[in-house]
């Protein structure tokens, strides 16, 4: 069979020629400028933008345009106007107006700084350019730089797809989207609506919310591996208008001054201020107000002022002002869906006149995990061994005593125990050899507040290991703390994992508020099929058979990840089979390399905290026996320890490292230190490294215009001649899937995506081959098929309900090899993919290969991980 035959997968990306990266204006600023620049104020209070954003965020309010300014402290070394500070442009701008507008922006600084710029601006030097013109490609063609050729290119593409509406089958009028100042594309005049009611709790009184949300197109201009061309990313979501004040940091708004330009702006709520947490938090802010000085430069230019924020009413029409949705809840869901991002792809092709780029099936595939969601009971004690272990504790820790008996409901399920439903507190149960249960109610461990949880948590006899002993706690939580800036501070799950984690234990927080037996649920198709046919039959609707309460169950399931503990289920998925190449045919280590810079945020009347750079590694002690159990390792201060261990303890420290960083002088500290730690791992000389495609300003080897050049992770086990490789993962800025196409394939405008089944695909350009693993998410597996049978458009009457949900499509992830070592590279994908489709205790799929996600997972449990600046 050839590759052909076997069918192919289309995305969302496109190549882009010269005639589609369009042309600019471009001002260039002199040395003089650059001087004065330098000389404003380094220091800003806390409601203001940086200078370069609050420019450009002014600008574009005044001009409607998405002006780029490439500030003096941070220019581009590449491109014909090296280390200079410019200002860009789509269309030309007048003299005066730039000239104003620096002026006014100045003299609005909130630390003041007169008005030292707008003399120095030499605006004479301006020009027109084709930005195929101005790209720099090293000897070998691979383009380098100036890296704001990307941003512009994206908005002039953007600008191309607004001009011709999007056609939807089924619906009567196209879809036209207009710009906004980030270069996206806003449904702004084709809303979705949907009024969700309920009953008050406390009043019994009906209520209702009408939520609002707009389908955004986002465009990336970026290169693929090798870096010959530059490529269009297109994606697609859903951005929901906020139904009230709480959370919302930034906002759209349409200024009578920027045309069909719609301005994204951040704004500055002040909450009254809470004296003591028994205060019930305000439904109503002070005071809001735009961030920065735009909505007074558009003043000052005569224009019609931005409208006030101050009066806005949340249950009118929408008006020109529509705050973002920044909570938990809304009454429409995430997500377009699958079938519209194949509607997009079709229009896209049409209006850029190029083909999608497209990936070729391989011979490779992924089986389906046949292991049971949670590890059963007879293999926990060789799991334990295998990870260093003797016995494992598992401690419920609970107030409401309904969360007691859910928890314990599944756990009989799930470790075919019957008896467990029936447990007292206090006595440890025996599940099976080395592995025990007891139950615990602990109401001030784990109901929010700040009081001291120390005494409580030593008094507990459950919570005092015997030798060779792991405890792991499974604990009820509550929802988060609102109304309050300190709400980390009294969220009683994040206290307890710090606390716990001080001692080496584990914690899964689980959310109590169950029925506290057999879960309520809705029904599968096959059974609204089976009672319906019964019905039509005049016969009794079959009975439903108990299944999992799925939280519970994937938070038993994950305790048992955060142990540290797996079965067999990893060897079994990467053995070599009959019928296939070997996956894993030798012992190896198998490292996920994690980081991530971490932001905090700022507080109102607390001093700014620095970000921290988070860095986690994990490693999988892997053999190619089918019958084997691996052991997880994790880095820490003291080396490399159980997974379990240097995990939990990570929980007690802070989230990132000081003096780490991915740029400057400090990413080669980063460097020394992630390499430090991989040359004490303990191996059999064959590692494997999986990290992300993001750290590529840490090893230039990763980038794609010098892939595989330069350094890469773990260099000097590569120089030791240890055999290492490294396999690149992306799960961001990758062309996104829209459907598989086969040699039947009819280019019928309102057909439904075909999507991807086990199969890996791959592509070769500029001689580097890249591999995406393709898959349906757990939700379209599960049934939930509505974003692929219909558009948020297109739903029917009897089904708008569903626009409550999520609507998922393909989900994906690219590999690629900077370093082969001594492996064949179907072998490195296809494990790279097995793991990725098998994880260690649960029965479901996951993103990053399995090393690279469990690296992840400690990252985010961190208590301080929800903590940071998402703005």
């Amino acid at each position: 069979m050839t590759a052909a035959t076997r069918g192919s997968l289309r995305t969302l990306a496109f190549p882009v020629s010269d005639d589609l990266l369009g042309m600019v204006y471009i001002t260039p600023l002199g040395k003089e400028f650059a001087e004065a620049w330098r000389a404003l104020p380094t220091r800003a209070p806390q409601d203001h933008q940086k200078p370069t954003a609050s420019l450009t965020t002014a600008a574009r309010a005044v001009t409607g345009q998405r002006m780029v300014f490439i500030g003096p402290t941070e220019p581009d070394s590449r491109g014909p106007w090296p280390g200079q500070a410019l200002i860009i442009t789509p269309q030309p701008v007048m003299s005066d107006t730039l000239t104003m507008l620096f002026r006014e922006w100045q003299t609005r600084l909130p630390i003041g700084a007169g008005d030292t710029l707008s003399s120095l601006l030499e605006l004479g030097d301006s020009g027109a350019y084709l930005l195929a013109e101005l790209i720099d490609r090293d000897a070998s063609g691979r383009i380098t730089g100036p890296g704001w050729i990307r941003e512009v290119a994206g908005w002039n593409i953007a600008a191309r797809l607004a001009a011709q509406p999007l056609i939807v089958p089924g619906r009567a009028t196209p879809i036209r989207f207009v710009l906004d100042s980030d270069g996206n594309l806003l449904s702004w005049n084709d809303q979705i609506s949907r009024t969700a009611a309920w009953e008050d709790a406390e009043t019994g009184e009906r209520r209702s919310v009408t939520g609002h949300a707009m389908h955004k197109i986002s465009v990336e201009v970026g290169t693929l591996p090798g870096a010959s061309e530059f490529v269009a990313f297109l994606d697609a979501n859903i951005t929901r208008t906020a139904a009230s004040w709480s959370g919302v940091k930034n906002l759209y708004v349409a200024p009578p001054a920027a045309g069909a330009v719609i301005l994204k702006t951040p704004v500055k709520i002040k909450w009254p201020h809470r004296t003591s947490p028994d205060i019930p938090a305000a439904s109503s802010p002070e005071s809001v107000s735009y961030l920065g000085a735009t909505a007074q430069i558009v003043e000052a230019f005569g224009l019609a002022p931005l409208p006030e924020l101050a009066g806005l009413n949340f249950d009118t029409d929408l008006g020109p002002v529509r705050p973002i949705h920044n909570a938990d809840r809304h009454p429409i869901g995430t997500g377009v869906g699958a079938r519209f991002l194949l509607h997009l792809a079709d229009h896209a092709a049409n209006v850029l006149g190029a083909a999608p780029i497209t990936y070729q099936a391989t011979r490779m595939t992924t089986p389906r995990p046949d292991f049971p969601a949670v590890m059963s009971p007879d293999k926990i004690l060789r799991a334990l061994t295998a990870a260093g272990w003797q016995s494992l504790r598992l401690v419920v820790l609970y107030n409401d005593p309904e969360f007691r008996s859910r928890v314990l409901w599944q756990a009989a399920r799930s470790f075919q125990r019957p008896d467990l439903q029936t447990i007292a507190d206090g006595p440890s149960h025996m599940l099976a050899d080395g592995v025990s249960i007891i139950c615990c109610r602990a109401p001030e461990l784990v109901v929010h507040g700040t009081h001291d949880r120390t005494p409580i948590a030593n008094a507990l006899p459950c919570l005092r290991p015997d030798p060779g002993m792991l405890i792991a706690v499974l604990a009820e939580t509550q929802g988060p703390v609102t109304g309050s800036d300190d709400g980390q501070q009294q969220d009683a799950k994040h206290l307890l994992r710090e606390l716990l984690g001080a001692r080496g234990i584990p914690l899964q927080a689980l959310m109590g508020g169950d029925n506290g037996g057999a879960p309520e649920r809705t029904l599968t198709i096959p059974e609204r099929t089976a009672r319906k046919r019964a019905r039509d039959a005049g016969e009794p609707e079959p009975p439903l058979e108990d299944r999992d309460d799925y939280a519970a169950q994937a938070a038993l399931a994950d305790l048992l990840r955060g142990a540290g503990l797996t079965d067999n289920r990893l060897a079994h998925a990467v053995a070599p089979k009959s019928n296939a190449q070997a996956h894993l045919s030798r012992d190896a280590v198998l490292v996920g390399v994690k980081i991530r810079l971490h932001t905090f945020p700022r507080r109102r009347g607390k001093p700014a905290r620095p970000a921290l750079l988070s860095v986690c590694l994990v490693a999988l002690h892997a053999s190619p026996s089918p019958d084997s159990f691996w052991r997880a390792e994790m880095y820490g201060p003291d080396g490399w320890k159980p997974y379990s261990t240097a995990a939990a303890r990570r929980m007690a420290a802070p989230i990132g490292l000081k003096g780490l960083s991915r740029f400057g002088d400090k990413a080669h500290t980063t460097r020394s230190y992630i390499d430090g730690a991989l040359s004490e791992l303990k191996h059999q000389g064959h590692v494997v490294v999986f990290v992300e495609g993001e750290n590529a300003s840490l090893w230039s080897g990763l980038r794609n215009n010098s892939f595989g050049e330069g350094p890469l992770p773990g260099d000097s086990l590569h120089t030791a001649g240890i055999d290492i490789a490294v396999i690149r993962v992306s799960s961001d800025k990758i062309p996104r899937p829209t459907e598989r196409r086969e040699a039947a394939t009819v280019d019928d405008p309102d057909r439904k995506p075909l999507f991807p089944g086990s199969t890996i695909y791959t592509r070769t350009q500029d001689g580097i081959t890249s591999w995406i693993y393709a898959q349906a998410t757990v939700s379209h597996r599960g049934g939930n098929r509505t974003g692929t049978d219909h558009t948020r458009f297109t739903l029917p009457d009897s089904q708008l309900t569903k626009l409550k949900d999520n609507w998922h499509s393909i989900a994906r992830v690219e590999y690629t090899i900077p370093r082969l070592g001594t492996w064949d590279a179907e072998h490195l994908i296809a494990l790279a993919a097995r793991l990725s489709n098998q994880t260690a205790s649960w029965g479901d799929r996951t993103v990053l290969p399995l090393p690279l996600h469990m690296a992840q997972q400690a990252d985010q449990d961190h208590p301080q991980f929800q903590d940071r600046d998402n703005r």
